[in-house]
């Protein structure tokens, strides 16, 4: 899924290669700044020096938050351009996943675009209110599996920072305690329909 197939595929699609390739940078540059993502990258590149596939070494608690961070970054593409095709899009998607620490590390994110100054914060506080709803249990189905608490830290990890590297454009960084407000108030504020109970129940 690089930017000449998903995002110039014969379908219409609501994602532009400018917005998207900031996107990438930011949130990969990001990704190697938190401590479990490092620690992969690091035992990807031992990996390849020893000819063994170290990253599976990985334990159970930072694959966690790599999932957690990963879907932070999806999930945001997905509320910023509208368009699902975004949200099915991984880490390793973006060109710049496979670049040495060192490269990443001397990487320039670009100049953010009007758009990006004026959609990316929102996005990311949708993408975060995701990230609570899958980390809550079910109001339906009380015994429904829900992701745990690392899933979390690791969007937030991420947010943190990606924060960092873009205080211009994210200006205004909120907590976790804003964001759950959010949820909960989207939450009480959101009838519980057919719909909704034929999708828990699937």
């Amino acid at each position: 899924m690089g930017y000449g197939t998903a995002y110039a595929s014969d379908m219409i699609s609501y994602i532009t290669p400018r917005e998207a390739r900031f996107l990438d940078r930011l949130f990969v540059k990001a990704l190697r700044n938190t401590s479990f993502g490092r620690k992969e990258k690091e035992r990807i590149e031992a990996g390849q020096k020893s000819g063994e596939d170290l990253v599976f070494t990985l334990d159970g608690k930072d694959i966690d938050r790599m999932h957690g961070a990963e879907t932070l970054y999806n999930q945001t593409g997905f509320y910023f351009f509208g368009d699902n095709e975004f949200a099915f899009r991984r880490f390793n998607d973006a060109p710049e996943y496979s670049m040495p620490l060192s490269a990443i590390q001397k990487l320039h994110i670009g100049i953010a675009s009007p758009k990006i100054l004026e959609r990316l914060p929102e996005s990311l506080d949708k993408a975060l209110v995701e990230i609570e709803r899958r980390c809550a249990p079910s109001r339906i189905k009380p015994d429904a599996v829900y992701d745990k608490p690392e899933f979390r830290d690791g969007a937030w990890q991420l947010y943190v920072q990606a924060q960092k590297l873009v205080p211009e454009v994210l200006t205004n960084i909120h907590d976790r305690r804003t964001i759950q407000r959010r949820f909960e108030t989207e939450q009480n504020r959101k009838p519980v329909d057919t719909l909704e109970l034929l999708i828990e129940y699937r």
